[in-house]
């Protein structure tokens, strides 16, 4: 058996942890569902749902101080139950970012980054624990 204790990770974009609650909608379709984000980062996000998702397309809609990033997004990974809230899954979501999202969506990574709270999108300072 291989042991993946120290295997390097996959993922191409640093990852900040959060807590933000956000709206979704899954395209194509008419179910919008709520979820909160765990970590985000220019790659994507981790969120925690009642929502079941498939492979599908999801537009988030990410408050962030004043304004509200949308990003369509693919979930990518479906995670199974969350730890701490059982009654909720897990899922890795994909970004597909543009011209529109892309700078507001660092700027909430650089608040996050800084630890600074920056409106209603953070619930803890993760960096003075």
């Amino acid at each position: 058996m291989t042991e993946h204790k120290n295997k390097p990770s996959r993922r191409q974009h640093e990852r900040y942890p959060c807590s933000i609650a956000v709206s979704a909608h899954v395209m194509y379709t008419l179910r919008n569902f709520t979820a909160e984000i765990l970590d985000i980062g220019t790659g994507g996000a981790l969120i925690r749902t009642a929502a079941e998702l498939g492979t599908e397309t999801v537009r988030l809609e990410i408050p962030s101080g004043k304004e509200t990033i949308e990003i369509m997004s693919r979930s990518v990974r479906a995670l199974g139950k969350d730890k701490e809230k059982p009654a909720l899954k897990r899922y890795g979501l994909n970004f597909r970012l543009n011209s529109g999202n892309e700078a507001p969506l660092r700027a909430l990574l650089d608040r996050l980054r800084a630890g600074r709270k920056s409106g209603p999108d953070l619930k803890c300072d993760y960096w003075n624990l």
